[in-house]
């Protein structure tokens, strides 16, 4: 039997026990919270990762319908829609059909609105959705040519032709498309005993087939002595059939910048199709025309450069406009040649700055 000795300390092995207890769960409260604070930090951090990813995937799109648009301005033939939230280009083939092709860019002005691509009329196809801005601006040089060896309008425009549609024996139109030309032949006149003219102006009875995509050449060509255009291009110019109803009417062709010509001077009126879908248009002639004689009459071809068929008695509706001209090898002439396109695109990203490009054609 031990002896309890008074006085003697005592070991309390329950209460040094409980001590380490409280230690290892102050210690896991504090790493819990650790692991808390660590864990939220990751998870911004991530979130700020694929938030930049984001953005920077946003803006090497943009930048790259950028470049698309640039590429497509630059090859551009004609731009025949020049607005400042929307632009018209034809471009080469692009579609296998061996026919130009027709883009159109367009933004709404509204906030938010896509910017859309039209291919030959077709449906809008967004290319960069939520747009903040698109703009464009044209540039235009003014060229300076001395005309040494051509004739120069100088007097009031007068009428040289004129087939009344109310004269119109046999009211027939021929569809402008991939299989037919249609010209007429001229013999422009104006009074006052001038040696040289210029056909400043034209004006033809034409009408929309199909889909309003079409866009057609007129050329005013120097005629061939048998009466059919030849090669030589006195002045050229567009119509598009987006502008025409589905019933005839009279549409104006500018020639107010082709060569004037000797007095007695034959030319032809070329129309052919551009681009767009089979059919550009159809232009209305008269099969029996009162006005039709051996200077003036219809002609058509398969292609511009196919040989022409001579239509002796029909005539096309048309209204033809002449300058009295004289030869002034000191005389200048001033154009305007569109030479390039400032481009600016910006999307409603925030903090997204403007891209700004400038075309030149």
């Amino acid at each position: 039997m031990r002896e309890i000795v008074e006085g003697s300390p005592m070991r309390h092995p329950a209460n040094q026990s409980g001590q380490t207890l409280l230690e290892v769960l102050l210690s896991v409260t504090l790493l819990s919270l650790i692991m808390a604070v660590v864990g939220s930090a990751v998870l911004f951090a991530t979130q700020a990762d694929n938030e930049e990813g984001q953005r920077s995937a946003s803006a090497i799109h943009e930048s790259r319908v950028v470049g698309l648009i640039s590429e497509d301005l630059g090859l551009a033939k004609y731009v025949p829609e020049q607005e400042a939230r929307a632009v018209t280009v034809i471009v080469a083939d692009r579609t296998g059909d061996g026919q130009p092709d027709r883009l159109r860019y367009a933004w709404s002005g509204t906030r938010g609105d896509p910017l859309t691509l039209e291919l030959n009329g077709s449906p809008q196809e967004p290319v960069l959705d939520s747009v903040a801005q698109f703009s464009l601006q044209y540039n235009t040089t003014a060229s300076t040519t001395v005309l040494t060896e051509y004739a120069v309008a100088t007097g009031p425009e007068q009428q040289s032709y004129y087939t009344d549609p109310a004269l119109t024996v046999k009211s027939r139109n021929v569809k402008i498309d991939d299989e037919k030309c249609a010209g007429q032949l001229l013999s422009p006149t104006v009074s006052g005993g001038h040696d040289y003219f210029q056909v400043s102006s034209v004006r033809i009875r034409a009408r929309s087939k199909g889909d309003t995509d079409g866009v057609i050449t007129a050329e005013l060509r120097l005629a061939e002595p048998d009466g059919t255009p030849g090669t030589a291009v006195l002045g050229s110019t567009t119509l598009l059939e987006s502008a025409m109803t589905t019933a005839f009417e009279w549409h104006d062709l500018d020639f107010s910048g082709s060569t004037a010509v000797a007095a007695g001077t034959q030319v032809c009126l070329v129309l052919s199709k551009a681009s767009g879908d089979n059919h550009a248009c159809e232009v209305e002639y008269d099969k029996d025309s009162s006005y039709a004689d051996g200077s003036f009459y219809y002609l058509y071809a398969s292609d511009v450069d196919k040989p022409w068929q001579v239509k002796a008695g029909e005539s096309m509706l048309i209204d033809v406009k002449a300058k009295p001209a004289k030869l002034e090898p000191d005389d200048q002439v001033e154009r305007q040649h569109l030479t390039s396109i400032d481009l600016t695109v910006q999307s409603t990203v925030e903090h997204r700055q403007p891209i700004q490009k400038r075309v030149r054609l």
